[in-house]
């Protein structure tokens, strides 16, 4: 739901590039002006120097699948400055330069050496082409308490490995756990009715003689459960 997704990351630094047609598209330009704290700088030299790539990598992913989309829909700018701006960030080149061709190849689009892990390139462009970070910018890491990025965010070779380590032969007796062996039949459920109905019949008769006898109210359930 795009509004709870706005409300929830405390969205911001909107610049409107023309006037809303329709108070809906202003009402949801609102929400994403008015909810973050003021005075926040995407540069603030009191953080730590230290930058996630994971978590910079999940937060870029969000911001443009869900964050920039916003904005294009609403025809608004997003200022320099802000928080969700993706570049300049720390790794944004680096991430625009990485290939996945398969989950264990990774590759460098500097100058096309392959690992076997996405940590391993990391440490090759830390090594290799350092000259690609973008250090003194801003770290999209900072920003994933905002963008819930451990809840949105999933692994993206999930998928892969969900469907290449589920082997059928394991999965049938999990199956047959979840199969009721025999359904009720109708007959059955006859007997229920009548024996529930023959209950309630019970009870109703047993009522009205204790008004026609007078017994006290306090009284009806012993004498209910006694004649029993």
């Amino acid at each position: 739901n795009e509004l709870d997704f706005q409300t929830s990351i405390g969205p911001f630094c909107l610049s409107v590039a023309r006037p809303l047609p329709s108070a809906r598209q202003l009402a949801t330009v609102l929400i994403l002006a008015a909810l973050l704290p003021i005075g926040y700088r995407a540069d603030d030299s009191s953080r730590s120097d230290r930058c996630s790539r994971q978590k910079s990598k999940e937060a870029l992913s969000i911001i443009e699948k869900l964050i920039l989309p916003i904005f294009e829909r609403h025809s608004a700018e997003m200022p320099p400055g802000c928080l969700f701006q993706p570049k300049p960030s720390r790794y944004y080149d680096n991430e625009k330069r990485t290939f996945a061709n398969s989950v264990s190849n990774w590759q460098c689009g500097y100058c096309g050496k392959s690992f076997y892990r996405e940590s391993s390139l990391w440490n090759h462009y830390e090594r290799r082409h350092p000259e690609t970070v973008a250090n003194g910018t801003a770290c999209l890491a900072d920003a994933c308490p905002l963008l819930r990025c451990r809840v949105l965010s999933l692994p993206e070779n999930f998928d892969f490995w969900r469907q290449a380590l589920c082997k059928e032969a394991q999965m049938l007796p999990l199956m047959e756990k979840c199969i009721i062996p025999r359904a009720i039949s109708s007959q059955i459920w006859k007997v229920i009715l009548l024996v529930l109905g023959l209950y309630a019949y019970y009870i109703f008769v047993c009522m009205h003689m204790c008004d026609l006898l007078g017994v006290p109210r306090e009284s009806r359930h012993y004498y209910t459960h006694k004649r029993r």
